[in-house]
C-alpha cells in the first residue's frame, strides 16, 4: 500500500487517543485508591463498601408488622455473622423511598411492589421474597357500597368522591390514578386502606382504594374495578455490601429456622417480574406530577381533571 501522510496522521492520533485514554484510566484508578472511605467504610481495590465491624447492619422494614417481628432475625445474624444487627421499623412511610436512595439500608424488606422496584432502580440486590401467607399475586380494587348506584368506572361523575393512599401506593394510589384517567371526580389522599372502607360503608365518600382480598367477602361492599394481578414483594440486600458479605447474609438469611423466617414473613424464592407495572407506575406519576401544579390538590374542594396534556420528565413518586 502505498505511503499515505494522511492515514499516518489518523493512525498516530488514533494510537494518543488510545494512550491518553489508558492513562487517565490509571491516574483514576489510583486516586480512587489513595482517596480515604468515609467513616463506617471498608475498601476493596477501588471501592468503598460497608465495614460490618465498625458499624451495624442495618434491618429496613417497610410493613406495618411489630418490629420485634424482626428482632428474632435480627439476633439470628448477629450470632452467624458476628457483628451488631438493628432493625428500623419506624422510617414513615414517605421517607422509605429516600431510605433506598441513600442505600441506608443493608437488607430491605421492601413491604411492597411499589419499593422493590424502586430498590432495583438503586442496585440492590433480591435475595427472598417476602408474605409466603398470601396469594402469590394480589389485585387493586376500586370498591362502593353494595347499594351505590355507581355500577362501574363509567358511572364516575365530577362529585363522586374518592378516598385514596398514599402516592407511593401501588394499589390504593398509583393504580387508581392510571385507570382513572380521563376522569373528573373529587380526590382525597392519604388514607389507610381501613380508613377508606370504613368512609365508604359509613357513606362519607363514594368510592375507595384497596386490595381486593381486603374487601371480597365484606357484603356491604362491592368492587367496580379489580386490577390485572400484582406482583408480589422482594426483600434484597444492599450494593454497598462486598460481594462476600453480601453472600454471608443471604446464606444465613434463608437457612434461619423456619419460626425466625415466618415471623419476618420471608421465604426464599425468585424475585417477580415487574417489567409491567413499572410501565403503570410510570405513567401515574406523569399524571400524578401533571396535578401538582392545580389548585385545591387532591383534598375533595373540588372536581380534579386526571389528564395529563403532556409527558415531562419528573422524579419518582415512589417516597
Amino acid at each position: 500500500m502505498p505511503y499515505s501522510p494522511g492515514r499516518t496522521i489518523i493512525l498516530w492520533s488514533l494510537i494518543g487517543f488510545a494512550s491518553t485514554t489508558v492513562i487517565a484510566g490509571i491516574v483514576l484508578s489510583i486516586w480512587r485508591w489513595v482517596q480515604p472511605c468515609a467513616v463506617g467504610e471498608k475498601r476493596f481495590w477501588t471501592n468503598c463498601y460497608r465495614d460490618l465491624q465498625a458499624q451495624p447492619l442495618k434491618i429496613g422494614v417497610s410493613a406495618t408488622s411489630p418490629i420485634e417481628d424482626y428482632q428474632a432475625l435480627a439476633s439470628h445474624l448477629q450470632e452467624q455473622l458476628g457483628v451488631r444487627v438493628i432493625v428500623d421499623r419506624n422510617t414513615p412511610f414517605p421517607e422509605i423511598r429516600d431510605r433506598l436512595d441513600l442505600e441506608d439500608w443493608d437488607i430491605a424488606f421492601t413491604g411492597s411492589p411499589g419499593f422493590s422496584i424502586a430498590a432495583e432502580d438503586n442496585n440492590y440486590i433480591g435475595v427472598a421474597v417476602m408474605y409466603p401467607d398470601r396469594p402469590l399475586y394480589d389485585r387493586a380494587a376500586l370498591f362502593v357500597k353494595a347499594d351505590s348506584k355507581i355500577k362501574s368506572i363509567a358511572d364516575i361523575q365530577p362529585n363522586t368522591t374518592i378516598a385514596l393512599g398514599s402516592s407511593a401506593s401501588v394499589p390504593t394510589f398509583l393504580i387508581p390514578i392510571y385507570v382513572l384517567y380521563g376522569k373528573t371526580l373529587k380526590i382525597g389522599r392519604g388514607y389507610h386502606p381501613r380508613e377508606a372502607i370504613n368512609l365508604v360503608k359509613t357513606g362519607k365518600v363514594d368510592i375507595g382504594a384497596g386490595l381486593y382480598t381486603a374487601i371480597k367477602d365484606d357484603p356491604a361492599l362491592r368492587a367496580i374495578y379489580i386490577s390485572q394481578p400484582l406482583p408480589g414483594v422482594g426483600v434484597y440486600l444492599s450494593p454497598r455490601l462486598l460481594n462476600f458479605d453480601r453472600e454471608l447474609i443471604k446464606i444465613a438469611m434463608l437457612n434461619a429456622n423456619p419460626e425466625i423466617k415466618a415471623k419476618a414473613k420471608y421465604i426464599a424464592g425468585q424475585i417477580p417480574d415487574y417489567s409491567e407495572l413499572r410501565k403503570i407506575i410510570t405513567r401515574a406519576e406523569e399524571v400524578s406530577s401533571c396535578l401538582k401544579s392545580t389548585q385545591n390538590y387532591f383534598n375533595w374542594q373540588v372536581p380534579v381533571n386526571l389528564f395529563c396534556q403532556e409527558r415531562s420528565p419528573r422524579k419518582s413518586a415512589i417516597r
